[in-house]
């Protein structure tokens, strides 16, 4: 398992129509933001794998960090990255109560980019909804309104002793590994 920053797309264009949600592109703030970022993680860590939500602004988001971080890597879109992907397990949080089992869907969206082995740090782009999802599920943080993810925020997963550690909003939480999950062994 590679270490992993799973973050939430750059700045885009407001959506009007949520017919059209999917077109909203980034603005230029927003690519300039995700060159930035390219360019933090550059001094920090090498760029390792990179993988995103289909959806445009993300792919977008992924390109300008590679730019921003001289190391283009090639882009790999999954679905289990996308909105759609967990909007079922999503809807099904406010039922939820930590210790419960953890939803299959949940589960993919890890497999996505901790189970690739990658030298580097692996960048996930993604959505606010699959941060808010996974954020409730893994460490029992409930995000209520006001409290979603910003442009370029994330989750950061490392590799720990028999365990997989997260970082959000400057606190560390430990998640136990289990034999049938994604990031075992």
């Amino acid at each position: 398992m590679a270490d992993c920053l799973l973050i939430r797309h750059s700045v885009r264009f407001p959506i009007n129509d949520k017919e059209k949600a999917f077109d909203a592109g980034l603005t230029p703030d927003g690519e300039k933001l995700a060159q930035e970022f390219g360019k933090y993680i550059r001094y920090y860590r090498p760029l390792g794998l990179l993988v995103t939500s289909p959806v445009g602004r993300c792919i977008d988001t992924a390109l300008r960090i590679s730019e921003g971080a001289n190391s283009y890597r090639n882009i790999l879109p999954d679905y289990r990255l996308s909105h759609s992907f967990v909007a079922e397990p999503l809807i099904q949080l406010k039922n939820y109560q930590p210790g419960q089992p953890i939803p299959e869907k949940i589960w993919r969206v890890l497999q996505s980019f901790l189970a690739v082995k990658s030298k580097g740090l692996t960048i996930a782009v993604t959505h606010d909804t699959v941060l808010v999802s996974l954020v409730a599920y893994l460490i029992g943080v409930a995000v209520g309104p006001g409290e979603w993810p910003d442009y370029l925020e994330g989750i950061a997963f490392w590799k720990g002793k028999n365990r997989l550690e997260i970082g959000w909003r400057g606190k560390q939480f430990v998640f136990p590994t289990q034999k049938k999950s994604p990031f075992s062994g």
